[in-house]
């Protein structure tokens, strides 16, 4: 800081990265005739990247004396071509800000034309072109679209921000140009005409570069924000649709239920049908099977109460009976378990089968609820 004789205060601009661009003397006589001139310079931020120097001039010596600080190898290469091409302006202080803010305002440009692709894209993806553009997908990605606009919409701020920046900075470097072309003498400016001259060219043409970035960085902000907006509108229209689909599936879901529910009521009325029935048929035998087995068998030929013989009166085949009663009870039983299991088999297919509908119908909804999604 000694060697350039800098203010402290240039540390502290460093850690800002505010636009900045100071003038003063560092060495004066004891009439006030500036021997050396300072300059101070700092671009506005921008992606995080700023062009800070600080300048020393000597005009009785023509030395300059800076100290760059940001820039990256390729903007190195770029300064140094241009210093080369232009070595003529070196003698003007104001020169090489006015080359830092050439890159400055490029890099703006640059900034914006990405922007506006970016925007560009989303208006078709979207649909919003005045072009027969097909509407967004349902698996569009509206959560990644939103995130896009919103860094967008910071990026386009930065921009604006830079812009208005650079102008007063532009102004400001002006302002020393002539000032530092006033306090030379007569000769010197004679010798500085030239180059001064295209200074101020070069001053004119990146103020209207920078004027025309101003209304465009305006307008993409705008339409970002309306597309943001859009975006919101879309995705509650999407978050609607879904709604409504998920509701169609419960509403099917529940029909498909309220149909199980009245089989169900049918069948268990006939089944207390059966019942009832099936009490009535066993109270009546169980009155009459008595009556009805003693009747039956004292009526056969295996009794003979007229006989005198008392030994006579129960036949001796009575035996016969017994045997033909028992096969027909083993039949008559057999029968009526296979006929139940039938029976049960019927009414368990009949539940399997009302059960499978009622998956079939909640699976179908919940693959459109999934397709919507």
């Amino acid at each position: 800081m000694d060697t350039w004789r800098l203010p402290r205060s240039f540390l502290y601009l460093l850690s800002t990265r505010r636009a900045c661009f100071s003038t003063f003397a560092t060495e004066s006589d004891d009439e006030g005739r500036i021997h050396r001139r300072a300059h101070v310079f700092q671009t506005t931020d921008l992606s995080s990247h700023t062009f800070s120097f600080a300048l020393t001039q000597d005009p009785e010596t023509d030395t300059i004396s800076i100290f760059l600080y940001g820039l990256v190898a390729s903007e190195f290469e770029l300064l140094f071509e241009e210093l080369k091409m232009s070595s003529q302006l070196l003698s003007i202080p104001t020169f090489l800000p006015l080359l830092l803010l050439d890159m400055k305002a490029e890099a703006i440009d640059r900034e914006l034309h990405s922007c506006h692709n970016d925007i560009h894209n989303i208006k078709i993806a979207t649909g919003m072109t005045k072009r027969d553009v097909p509407k967004p997908k349902e698996d569009y990605g509206f959560v990644e679209t939103s995130r896009l606009l919103t860094r967008l919409t910071a990026t386009l701020a930065t921009c604006g921000l830079a812009v208005a920046g650079h102008l007063s900075l532009l102004d400001a470097i002006e302002k020393e140009t002539k000032e530092f072309n006033n306090a030379l003498s007569e000769k010197r400016q004679c010798v500085n005409s030239n180059s001064t001259k295209k200074i101020m060219q070069r001053i004119d043409f990146l103020r209207d570069w920078l004027e025309a970035l101003e209304p465009r960085t305006k307008c993409l902000s705008q339409r970002s924000q309306a597309y943001v907006q859009t975006i919101y509108s879309l995705m509650a229209q999407k978050d609607n649709a879904l709604n409504i689909q998920t509701a169609e599936a419960s509403l099917r879901i529940s029909e498909a239920s309220y149909r199980d529910s009245l089989s169900m009521k049918a069948i268990a009325e006939a089944t207390s049908r059966d019942t009832c029935l099936m009490v009535i048929l066993a109270i009546l035998t169980s009155i009459f099977l008595p009556a009805t087995f003693t009747a039956t068998l004292f009526s056969t030929t295996f009794f003979d109460f007229k006989s005198l013989d008392k030994d006579a009166i129960v036949s001796e085949r009575f035996w016969v009976y017994w045997v033909v009663t028992v096969a027909l009870t083993v039949l008559t039983v057999g029968s009526a378990g296979y006929f139940w299991r039938v029976r049960e088999r019927k009414i368990v297919m009949r539940f399997r089968r009302l059960g499978e509908d009622g998956e079939r119908v909640e699976s179908g909804s919940k693959d459109e609820v999934v397709e919507g999604k």
